[in-house]
């Protein structure tokens, strides 16, 4: 019988391309190592506070990607591992030194605010262990349900009262204005570090030799100049690099794959942004669009500035300068010419520039 089809000899650019952990795995933020670089003090400062500390209330801040969540959940997991404790529908029992027990709940983002709280804080199995026991209680994502210190007092209030005494670490993108004990800030990450997770990642996930060495200085760039240093985006970054040569069959990952992989995360990344802007900032934009559709590259302020006036009614010349401003900082509008004339910001002219092409793929040229 003849064949239909054979194999090719081409082979996956990932390590152990048919195992459950693969290579495309380790390049998950999910899967983020307990021990990951540059962490040693944040980790050792939620462990102390975990175990020793008497602060109700602990804020864990820093930028999106700075590992504070995993960090968080992963230190009081392997605390758990450490004295031998049992795990209970995501919440964790152990016991320190035979006689300190300890119940832990991970509260992830509250769909629909502190009134899920009691959900996760049952005390289903507690009974087993009997005696005194510290609740300790984390809460992801605070900061998208405290606009005001009432709404934290409204969502602590119904953790003590489902809780006798109840130890609060909660993990925020922003600084919460709030009356916390103890505070800590997890940095951004900064270039070498991410050279060295991204390195680290490659050598557990990659082929061995396939991955050009220029991929990784490059990725952490783009990292740290266009994505905040947000390092689940660094990695997805590397992964999407390696998918992206996979499917083109070529035998190494190179920059012209990390090239596509970035434009590609700009444009997602720019859509989800745009998504969540206020109405103003979208009329904004909806007003350059129109403007430049029938131009090359280069329009003129004062013809965005009336076609946002007459789309939003608002004649404040003030307010548009600055939400403009505003989407230049986020990247949204490439290239505003603004400068300062006799202590006043005036922009002369908005430039948006068409997809780069280059064979030098720096930072600058990528982006």
């Amino acid at each position: 019988m003849s064949r239909l089809f054979k194999l090719t000899d081409f082979q996956s650019l990932f390590q152990n391309s048919g195992n459950p952990n693969n290579g495309i795995r380790v390049l998950s933020p999910s899967t983020i190592d307990v021990d990951v670089l540059y962490r040693e003090r944040e980790q050792q400062g939620i462990y102390d506070e975990i175990m020793f500390g008497d602060n109700e209330t602990n804020l864990i801040y820093g930028s999106s990607g700075c590992g504070k969540s995993v960090i968080s959940r992963e230190v009081a997991k392997s605390v758990v591992r450490y004295q031998g404790g049992k795990f209970f529908d995501g919440n964790s029992v152990y016991s320190h030194d035979g006689d300190k027990k300890i119940y832990i709940y991970y509260v992830p983002f509250l769909s629909s605010g502190p009134e899920e709280l009691p959900g996760y804080l049952s005390k289903k199995n507690i009974e087993d262990y009997g005696g005194d026991i510290q609740h300790v209680v984390f809460i992801d994502q605070l900061d998208m349900h405290s606009k005001e210190a009432d709404d934290l007092d409204n969502i602590f209030g119904v953790v003590k009262k489902s809780l006798d005494n109840p130890k609060i670490f909660g993990v925020s993108v922003k600084h919460i204005d709030y009356n916390f004990k103890n505070e800590l800030h997890f940095e951004s990450y900064k270039n070498g570090e991410i050279i060295g997770i991204l390195n680290n990642k490659a050598d557990k996930s990659f082929q061995p030799g396939v991955l050009d060495p220029r991929v990784i200085q490059s990725c952490a760039d783009i990292t740290e100049g266009r994505f905040n240093s947000n390092i689940s985006t660094g990695m997805h970054l590397l992964r999407s690099t390696g998918n992206i040569a996979e499917r083109s069959k070529s035998p190494n990952a190179t920059l012209e794959h990390l090239k596509e992989a970035t434009e590609l995360k700009l444009r997602s990344h720019r859509e989800e942004m745009i998504d969540s802007l206020p109405e103003n900032y979208k009329l904004v934009l909806d007003a350059t669009n129109c403007s430049i559709r029938n131009n090359t590259g280069k329009i003129e302020m004062n013809e965005v500035y009336r076609r946002y006036s007459d789309m939003s009614g608002c004649s404040k010349y003030t307010e548009f300068v600055n939400v403009l401003m505003e989407l230049d900082k986020q990247s949204l509008h490439n290239g505003c010419k603004i400068e300062r004339v006799n202590g006043s910001l005036k922009i002369n002219s908005i430039f948006m520039f068409p997809e780069k092409e280059s064979g030098n793929y720096n930072l600058k040229n990528l982006c």
